[in-house]
Parts: structure tokens; C-alpha cells; sequence
């Protein structure tokens, strides 16, 4: 059995509080610093971990998919929380279709995030697509 050592590296930029306190706040800073790097004929899951007053700490492309669907694991994703000290957290995703209607896919991922969030005491905020 191999023993795995986990690590965090924190690169924070001098002088920017990225402050989430309203959905927008996440769009904009998902938009301009986020999904501008990735494919956008792809889906992909992030999750931003959040500190008690609602600042970015750091964020995770937690899954990358196809064109329709992105597989999304919940493990992953606490781990990464977990790792980070975030006391709350939000999660985002895109639709290269450009619909921004949730699927039922995304609705069961945003129940199971809810309940999991509440047995973990990691406050989940919002899924924003």
C-alpha cells in the first residue's frame, strides 16, 4: 500500500480580496479569472473554498467533461475543502451549450452538495451555472 502525501500551495496576490457576497461577485470573478483559461466546449466543475467572511481563499477545477455532461465526485471535492480550511464554499459549472438552465443532473449534484455540506459543517452558498 503507497502512502500519499497531500499539500496546499497558497499563491496569494498582494492587495486583492476577492469578496463572494452576492451571486454576480462569483460570476464576474468566474468569468475574468477562471473559465477565460479553460475549454469552453467542455464542462467544467469548479469549487471555490471560502473563508468565514465569504473571501476567496483558493479554488479547484474539481472535473473537466465533454460537451454535455462533467462527472463530479464528491470526495474530491471535500478533500479539497478540507485541505483548504474553507469554512464555506460555492460551486460553479458551465454549459457549452450557453443555457443556463439547470439539468436534473445539476439539481441531484446541488441536493448532495447541500447535504453533505450540512453533515460536514462546510457551509455550501450557491452552484452558479
Amino acid at each position: 500500500m503507497k502512502l500519499y502525501e497531500a499539500k496546499i500551495v497558497y499563491d496569494a496576490k498582494p492587495g486583492i480580496d476577492y469578496l463572494f457576497d452576492n451571486a454576480k461577485a462569483v460570476y464576474d470573478f468566474a468569468r475574468n479569472n477562471v473559465y477565460n483559461d479553460l475549454d469552453p466546449t467542455k464542462e467544467h466543475f469548479v469549487v471555490y473554498a471560502l473563508c468565514r467572511k465569504n473571501k476567496l481563499i483558493t479554488y479547484n477545477v474539481i472535473s473537466t467533461g465533454s460537451t454535455s455532461q462533467c462527472l463530479v465526485d464528491m470526495k474530491q471535492i471535500f478533500k479539497f475543502l478540507f485541505l483548504s480550511s474553507a469554512s464555506a464554499f460555492i460551486a460553479t459549472h458551465n454549459h457549452p451549450s450557453g443555457s443556463v438552465d439547470p439539468s436534473s443532473g445539476d439539481n441531484r449534484i446541488t441536493r448532495e452538495l447541500r447535504k453533505a455540506s450540512n453533515i460536514l459543517s462546510i457551509e455550501f452558498l450557491d452552484h452558479i451555472i
